[in-house]
């Protein structure tokens, strides 16, 4: 099970971060100070961690059916096809809601989190944060 959470670390984190600067840019071309608020932010994250978790889902479904006893046994092409074979498509996306709902809040969380700590840099601060400081913020 380790080989599919493995696979969809990079996509999975790329989309993140893409899904939140394109929904926080669409809050701030409809904003009318140039900012956005912190429900927008909390929304945006929320979003992302959607978004990421429809497209890389069936790894984490992968993932759960080669590691529970009794699961699909194999390599990652063998289970796939075993998937595939026995449920369709749907059968990489068992559990798929309550993935998304707890994504929604846990990325909601996590991102906007780390915005609010990046503006409360700026604000102490009176610049951006550097990359080792938001590492450090964030």
């Amino acid at each position: 099970g380790s080989t599919p959470r493995i696979i969809k670390v990079m996509p999975g984190s790329a989309i993140q971060f893409a899904a939140f600067a394109s929904v926080k840019n669409y809050f701030l071309r409809k904003s009318k100070t140039g900012e956005i608020s912190v429900p927008e932010t909390l929304i945006a994250g929320g979003l992302a961690g959607m978004t990421a978790c429809l497209v890389v889902y069936p790894f984490t479904s992968l993932a759960g059916q080669m590691s529970v006893a009794g699961g699909v046994k194999g390599n990652i092409f063998s289970v796939s096809k075993q998937i595939y074979q026995r449920f369709g498509i749907g059968g990489f996306y068992k559990g798929l809601p309550g993935e998304l709902i707890g994504d929604f809040w846990g990325f909601m969380l996590g991102f906007g989190l780390y915005d609010l700590a990046n503006s409360t840099f700026t604000k102490l601060v009176g610049r951006k944060a550097r990359s080792l400081e938001k590492g450090l913020v964030g």
